[in-house]
């Protein structure tokens, strides 16, 4: 049965993560970091072409960066285009990489349905979203798996 996952990606130096969460809060989490360097790309496809995906601005940054990730790339690889998404025109950067996802997945990006140009943050302030919080640490730095535990649960509340 078709069930309908928010998502998110974090990416750091040495730890990136997608999150998907469903209507019931049920999380399905998948990491790449020394301890486990490879991603399980078939459960992931699996969730994407068989679901609803939501995400906010997912369209130009997650899931250009799972799409990535599935070429079986390593965290510099994947810092390098998350730095590269965020500071350059990211239109041209997905075009030139071929990121773009297949049509087949049903995915709805929130940046382009929510009223006005504003963050993820500035809406949830303005839906009374109960917790707020920016990034808890600079994208720059390296993880310990302490930080990676705390950064999931930044990522866990950014889809709810």
């Amino acid at each position: 049965m078709k069930k309908t996952y928010f998502l998110d990606t974090e990416c750091y130096p040495n730890y990136f993560l997608i999150l998907f969460k469903d209507e019931k809060g049920n999380e399905i989490s998948f990491e790449l970091t020394k301890d486990s360097p490879k991603l399980d790309v078939a459960a992931i496809k699996s969730i994407l072409a068989n679901n609803t995906t939501v995400g906010f601005n997912s369209r130009f940054y997650d899931l250009p960066m799972i799409m990535f990730a599935f070429g079986d790339r390593n965290n510099a690889m994947l810092k390098h285009l998350s730095d590269k998404l965020i500071s350059d025109d990211n239109f041209n950067t997905i075009s030139e990489l071929s990121l773009w996802p297949p049509y087949e997945y049903d995915h709805i990006d929130l940046i382009n349905v929510a009223i006005g140009k504003a963050s993820l943050k500035m809406y949830g302030a303005r839906i009374n979203t109960p917790f707020l919080q920016d990034l808890p640490y600079d994208p720059s730095t390296r993880l310990s798996d302490e930080e990676m535990l705390v950064l999931k649960k930044y990522c866990s509340n950014d889809v709810d």
